[in-house]
Order: structure tokens, then sequence, then C-alpha cells
């Protein structure tokens, strides 16, 4: 990439950087503020709200008050007389004070008159039973209480109700009674308090079955707070709050909205600082590339382009002009310094070069050969020894290892460069000196050059060391004292490597086959453990797939296997189960899988058995061989077994449903009464295993 395209990519990356973070904090800290403040603003409306209901309350208040304090109505509630009903109770009177309803209750609390009236009915008519049987038993339970008002529902309406005592205008003597005013709150009350506080105000009852989710929320999260405020969406905020009934509880819930006008200009403003911000960056990055390429990148791409046509030009010998006494100058100085040194290296790097370029790929050849992840010892000896020879000047290689459990090194293998076996008889010997000293110096090698069998010989010895493997690679050329090469030296090296690799690969693919045995077999008993499990379900699924075949799942729970464990201890438990592992082994077939998946459950893979009917003898026969005794110095100890079977794909086409449908049998066999087999059904749901645990 041009330093010019770098220089731009970085000014993108930084402005796109600026941008997030202002991005970041709109989202964070200005667009919070805004909802905030709207919040607030709900918050004041719904007190507002709160307070012109309680300046309601207060006010029908007022009137009982009014009215109970009345020398007529305390005379009347002694002796009726008609002209207290016809001056009083009239439509007119009701209009008038905007109540539905007044209930005279005597001083046991018992109704005296019901004077209820329905200014949308235009018609007088008298309250429910059950109101007023509410209304008298609240009366007896609360007497000392001079008066109160509150919320009560009944019939699907929602009143106001306030209460005061009756009694003379002095207030002297013991009441007569009390009186009731009753306001419903109607679609027109709500409408007048919504449009006097210019808001939209609605009132939900608590009881109600179909009321929107955000209203059922919002009824149960006021139980632990007064107020609960919901954005509902980009368009509108609700605020929701509690009124309360005459004895205090939670009666209606009362729903104030309003639409999310600040919400919405924050966004909006926010959205302009934004875009004018990025504006801003755009030409700001601008002019600063543009100030860059006209005093600093004009003349580097000069300098670059005249070292660039030297280069493809190979005419090393000239030089790049100099202007200038900056830094950029200094550059074009270095560059003709950097030729001058480039001429005079050029030769001796091209025959190198070549030397190399046929080594790299030879080790690449090595690198990629498949014998390398085969885990191949022989062909790998094989291919090594060719990379040798292609890369270097020997005659003999030999291999030197010392397995795991040995104390010294000693020859595996040798062979000539042509691929030729060494003859035993043959075979170099190597002092133990050389061997420890190449084991130490590792990979880096030692030189040594000695007559051996009467024959002048160099030898390169390199070592290498995986864990507790060891070996020597001893490379030799014969019959004249020849020193090695420094490139041969790096490139012998280079394979010794490459064969350090694979044996590394060797062992790690050793380990790796134990490490997975280990994880997979349950230690007690031996058998396949849950994971052990799993992955062969999986296999024996994918199987079917493949070959649309069938087979049958079995879980297996022991019983009355706890109180023998608790009874007489862990060591008779742990010798119980691998006693039960044994007879399951022997009621099963060659190509079954037994695995326990911990505690007294154990599961089977019953491999190509896809008929019920031999599916349920089989494991009628696991059941009847578990329930036999089992003799122990204790004395004979007996254990049943619950085993619920399912068949793939009829149960389940994936190994998550085939073993929930072996598990849902097996808890039906539970539930049923246990010791026995089960075949999955439909009706073996989550049911059975609640039950049964």
């Amino acid at each position: 990439m041009k330093l010019t395209a770098k220089i731009s990519l970085l000014l993108a990356l930084t402005s796109v950087l600026l941008l997030g973070v202002l991005a970041i904090g709109i989202e964070q800290v200005i667009l919070p503020r805004f909802a905030a403040l709207e919040e607030q603003m709900l918050r004041q409306d719904q007190e507002r709200l709160a307070q012109t209901l309680d300046s309601e309350f207060q006010q029908l208040s007022r009137l009982a008050r009014d009215w109970g304090a009345w020398d007529d109505t305390y005379r009347y509630l002694q002796a009726p007389y008609p002209e207290y009903e016809s001056g009083n109770i009239t439509p007119a009177t009701y209009d008038n004070i905007q109540i539905d309803g007044l209930l005279l209750f005597d001083a046991q609390a018992r109704l005296f008159r019901d004077f209820s009236y329905s200014r949308a009915s235009r018609r007088f008519e008298t309250q429910s039973p059950g109101f007023i049987a509410l209304l008298s038993a609240q009366l007896r339970q609360r007497q000392s209480e001079a008066k109160r008002y509150g919320i009560i529902e009944d019939r699907g309406r929602v009143m106001q109700l306030a209460l005061s005592p009756i009694q003379d205008s002095n207030g002297e003597g013991a009441p007569r009674g009390t009186l009731v005013m009753v306001r419903v709150l109607n679609d027109s009350l709500v409408d007048a308090l919504a449009k006097r506080l210019q808001v939209r105000l609605s009132f939900h009852r608590l009881s109600e079955e179909d009321a929107s989710p955000d209203v059922a929320l919002a009824a149960k999260s006021l139980d632990r707070q007064p107020l609960v405020v919901q954005a509902v969406s980009d368009e509108t905020i609700i605020a929701y709050s509690q009124l309360l009934d005459i004895n205090g509880y939670p009666a209606l819930l009362m729903r104030v909205e309003r639409p999310r006008d600040i919400w919405r200009q924050g966004q909006a403003a926010t959205r302009y600082l934004f875009w004018f911000s990025a504006a801003g960056v755009l030409a700001v990055g601008l002019v600063f590339l543009w100030m860059l390429e006209r005093g600093v990148l004009h003349r580097l791409k000069r300098l670059s382009h005249a070292l660039l046509e030297l280069g493809d030009l190979g005419r090393l010998e000239e030089r790049v002009e100099v202007s200038g006494d900056d830094e950029i100058a200094l550059l074009a100085q270095a560059a003709n310094t950097m030729l001058a040194d480039l001429q005079e290296a050029t030769h001796a790097q091209q025959r190198a070069a070549e030397r190399q370029r046929e080594q790299n790929a030879t080790l690449v050849h090595l690198a990629t050969h498949p014998a390398f992840g085969a885990g191949d010892d022989e062909a790998m000896r094989r291919i090594i020894v060719a990379a040798i020879a292609r890369g270097a000047f020997a005659n003999r290689i030999s291999f030197w290892q010392r397995s795991p459990g040995e104390s010294e090194l000693s020859c595996r293998a040798a062979q000539w460069v042509g691929g030729q076996p060494v003859e035993p008889e043959l075979w170099p010997l190597v002092s133990e000196d050389w061997l420890r000293e190449a084991l130490e110096a590792g990979e880096e090698g030692i030189w040594r050059q000695a007559g051996i069998e009467q024959t002048h010989r160099s030898a390169l010895l390199m070592g290498y060391a995986v864990e507790d493997w060891a070996g020597v690679m001893c490379i030799e050329s014969l019959g004249q004292a020849y020193r090695w090469h420094p490139d041969e030296v790096t490139y012998l090296m280079s394979v010794n490597s490459l064969g350090q690799q694979y044996l590394r690969g060797q062992v790690e693919r050793s380990r790796s086959l134990a490490l997975r045995a280990q994880a997979e077999q349950d230690p007690l008993t031996g058998l396949a453990n849950r994971t052990g499990f799993e992955r062969k379900l999986a296999a024996a699924v994918a199987e079917g797939e493949a070959q649309g075949g069938g087979f049958a799942l079995a879980f297996l729970d022991l019983d009355e296997f706890k109180p023998i464990n608790d009874r007489h201890g862990h060591a008779v438990g742990d010798w119980l189960l691998k006693e039960v592992a044994k007879r399951l082994k022997l009621c099963l077939r060659t190509g079954d899988i037994l695995a326990r998946l911990g505690g007294d459950e154990f599961t089977v893979i019953l491999a190509g058995t896809h008929d019920a009917e031999a599916v349920r003898r089989i494991g009628q026969k696991i059941v009847e061989a578990v329930a036999e005794p089992y003799g122990h110095a204790l004395g004979n100890l007996r254990v049943g077994a619950s085993l619920g079977l399912a068949l793939f794909p009829e149960h389940g086409a994936s190994a998550e449903a085939l073993a929930h449908a072996a598990d849902m049998a097996m808890y039906a066999v539970k539930k049923a009464g246990r010791g026995a087999c089960r075949i999955y059904e439909p009706g073996d749901g989550e049911a059975a295993r609640g039950d049964a645990a």
C-alpha cells in the first residue's frame, strides 16, 4: 500500500474513531438527558393529575361532611319526612354537585336509605346488594373513623366514595349513622380531567383480564414502586400509578400518556450535530491531505520513482538526485550509499539466492509431503534422506533415537543418499560422547572429522528432543575431508527442525488419543462416560441418517441403590455399580454400546435393532438380570432397574430428541412402580418426570 493511501487510511480511521466517540457520547450522554427530561415532565404531569384527583376527593369529602352535619339529615335519619326527599333528593341537586348516589346508614351500619341516581339514564336506581353489604361491613369495622374517602369497584363500575358521620350542626352527641356520597368515575369525568390537565388519561382496573401487556407489567411493577414510567415507542411515553380504595389498598391503575416531542427534538438536534461534525472532520482532513501532498509526499514520490526506476533497469551504478538539506535529502544520500553497497554484493547474493531457492523449494516439498502428517516413520525417513541429498553434499544418513524408558541412543535406521538401506554391520560407529554432545547442542549441531572404518570422513550431528523422546541425525560425507558450508549447515538444521516437528506431532497425536480415551472413560466401571456416550450417540445418529438404518437407545436407572449406598458406604456402592456393569455387558451383543452417565444411571445403544418387540425383549432381559441378588460379604444385596427405550428415528431424529424420549420413558416406568422396561409413547412427557421426582 502506498504512503498516500496509508496516510489517507489512517486519517479516515481517525475520523471514524472521532465520529464513533461522538456517536457514543450522543447515545450514552446527550440522548439519555433528553429522555430524563421527558420522564421528569411526565412525572410532573402525573403529580398534577394526582393532586387534581385528590382535590376532587377533597371536594366530594367536603360535600359529604356538609350533608352529614346538616340538621335536616340528622332529623331525617331519626324520622324520615317527605320534605327532605322532595327538597334535596332531586336530579337537579345531583347534577349540580356532580354526584351519582347518596346512601344513609344507621348507627348499626345498616342501610337506611339508598338515593342512587344514574346521570346517564336520568333515573333513580338502587345499588347492588353486594355493594351495600361491602359498605356495611366496612362501616362496622371502622366505626371509630370519623370520615373517609377512596375508590371502590362494583359491577364493572369504578366509583369515588366519601363517608361522613351524621351529626347535628353543633357536633354534639353520638352520630346517628353514616352518610356515603358516590361519584361514578365514567368516561366523561375522565375526559374532563384529561382536558383540564392537557394530557391523555385513562384508568384501568387491576382485575382486567384483557389488559394489554404493558398495563399488566406496570401493575406488577407498582407493587415495588409508586410510579412506573415506560417509553413504549419513539412516539409515546407512559406513566402509571395506583389509586387506593377506601381501605388504602390499590384499586385502580391510572395511565398518563404524552407524545415524545422532547425525545424527537433531541434526536433531530443530535443528528444535525453528528452530520455537521462529520462534514467538519471531512473538510479538515481534505485540507490536511492537500498540505501534506504539497509539502512532503510529492518529494517522496519523486525519490521513490527514481529508486524504483534504477531497480527495474538494474543500473545499480547510477545515483539519485539530491536537493535540499532536510530529512528527505538525507534519505536520498542514504539511498545512494545503499546502492553502492548493493552494487558490491549483488553477484554474491545472486549465487546464494539461487542455492537458497533450491533449498527452500526442497524444504517446502518436505513440509507439505503427505507423510509429514500421516505418521509413517519409514516414509518420513525416506523423504528426509531425499531432501538432504538435494540440498547438501552427503553420502550416508543415520537416525539415532532414544524412546521413553530407554537410557541410551541406538541407531534405528541408516541409508545411503540414493535410498538403499545400509546393512547393519556397516552402520556407523558413533561414539557416545559424540551423541551426548549432539543432544546438548540440539539443532545447532556439531561437526566432526575422523577416521572410522579406515575411511576418512566428515560428520555433522544434530540432536532433537521432544519430552521423553530424544534423537540425533548423523549426516556423513565419506571419502574426503569435507568442511560443511554455512548454507548447508543452515539447510540441514531446517531439515532436522522439520523432523523434530514431525516427532512432536507424533507425540501430540499419541497423547491426544490417550487423553481422549481417558476423558471418555468412566474410571469406576471402565465403561464410556457421558462425554463418550454423547459422541457415540451422535455418531450412531449420523450413521443412521446416512445409511437409513435404525437403532434403539435405553436409559436405565437403578432402584433402591441409594439406600444401600447410604447404609453400607460408598465402597459397597462402588462394588455394586461394577457388578451391575458386568451383568449389563453379558446382556448385550457385539456392537452394542454401554455407558455410565454418572451415579446409578446407565445407558445402552442397541445397534441395528429397530423392531419394537425385539427391543422390548432385550430391555426385559436387562431388567431381570439386574434384579438378581448380588452376593457380598454383607449378604445378598438387591437392586432393581427402571429402563426406558426409544427407537431411532421414530421417537427422535436427533441425538437430543432421542435421549429425551428414552429419559421420559424411564421416568414413566418409575412413576408406574419401577422394576420394568417401557418403550417411549407420546404421552410420556415432562409431567412423568416431575411426578417421579
